[in-house]
């Protein structure tokens, strides 16, 4: 086996790897081809301050396995080492040739001062990270992380354990729409409308969007595990996609009556998985949609809210928000992408989850 260091130069082995590895899945949503190659030769927002180093693995002059060794300098471990990352990863079904790979990246994340290992992780959880663990036989949502079933193992078998775990929720939008009733929410919900208001955000204006979301999402995931600031031009690099396709219902800030200032926000919109598959990897169709059919889908993807907010119910004003839009506008389903601790207890009153994710990591 030979494990190959690429230059930003030759990467189509590397890129193309997923389309022969995933070609039998038809659940597979091929991942779009210039984001990727901007990421893999630093030539996007992170590269500016980030290292990446994609590793090629070769077997009889076929392509087996796949990772990128990264370091974020602002990521760091409590003795301000730099917390070293396993991206990009894919592999056949081989021991073999995952350890292999991990080998070199473990090398030279070393050599960088890294002593401590996450995986997966492309450049920080503010950017594509973690493993499915259940759920694997249902219909994949828009930007959900999805892999073999047998990734998890690859990683543990080398040493790897569950570090972080979040949890998705697919329901019928009955039972969605009756959370309020269900879980005597009016009081909580009047409480909040005399502190907090909120406001829709007109999404043709994407620039403004997005400058005023990034400070608010940039406070709100403070303290989460493995989020350290990113920029704006980073933000829009990987959220202007998502919020381009957004309109004011599906959009909602909550702003401190007395302050006036932004406390939490959240988006949700028509579920457009299926639509991004048949772009079979190319960006320049993105949004080409928009206009025609709408998914009976609707995908909760954000909802982030400061501490001071929850208190009074801010997380649960933004929530009622979306579910009477979703109703109003005719959705089958909602799936609660990626719950985190304060949102995942109440919904894991009404149903179990569907699905399930974990970030690994291991000492070097």
């Amino acid at each position: 086996m030979k494990i190959q260091p690429l230059p930003p130069d030759e990467l189509d082995p590397f890129i193309e790897f997923p389309w022969t590895l995933h070609a039998a899945d038809p659940l597979w949503v091929p991942p779009l081809g210039q984001p990727i190659r901007a990421e893999l030769s630093g030539t996007n927002a992170f590269g500016k301050y980030g290292q990446i180093q994609p590793f090629l693995a070769t077997r009889g002059g076929e392509t087996v396995g796949r990772l990128a060794a990264i370091v974020n300098p602002r990521l760091v471990d409590m003795d301000e080492a730099p917390v070293g990352q396993i991206g990009y990863f894919e592999s056949i079904d081989d021991p073999d040739v995952a350890g292999a790979l991990f080998e070199v990246a473990f090398s030279w994340l070393k050599d960088r001062g890294a002593r401590t290992v996450w995986g997966p992780m492309n450049g920080g959880v503010h950017r594509l990270h973690r493993f499915m663990t259940t759920g694997f036989q249902l219909a994949p949502f828009l930007s959900e992380p999805r892999n073999p079933a047998y990734y998890p193992d690859l990683f543990q078998t080398h040493g790897f354990g569950a570090i972080a775990r979040w949890t998705s929720f697919d329901l019928p939008i009955e039972t969605i729409a009756a959370l309020p009733e269900t879980f005597g929410l009016e009081r909580i919900l009047q409480r909040a409308s005399r502190s907090l208001r909120i406001e829709p955000l007109q999404t043709t204006d994407l620039e403004a969007t997005l400058k005023r979301i990034h400070p608010l999402l940039d406070e709100v995931w403070s303290g989460h595990i493995g989020f350290t600031p990113f920029d704006l031009e980073e933000f829009g690099e990987f959220f202007g996609g998502v919020l381009a396709l957004l309109c004011e219902r599906n959009i909602g800030v909550v702003v401190d009556r007395k302050t006036n200032r932004d406390v939490g926000c959240a988006f949700m919109l028509p579920d457009y998985v299926e639509a991004v598959r048949e772009l079979q990897g190319d960006a320049s169709g993105w949004g080409s949609w928009m206009g025609g059919p709408v998914p009976r889908r609707m995908l909760l993807h954000t909802l982030a809210v400061l501490p001071s907010a929850q208190r009074r119910g801010g997380q649960f004003a933004l929530l009622e928000n979306g579910i009477r839009f979703a109703v109003e506008d005719g959705f089958e389903t909602i799936t609660v992408a990626l719950a985190v601790d304060t949102v995942r207890p109440l919904f894991e009153r009404i149903a179990l989850p569907t699905r399930e994710y974990k970030l690994f990591g291991r000492a070097l």
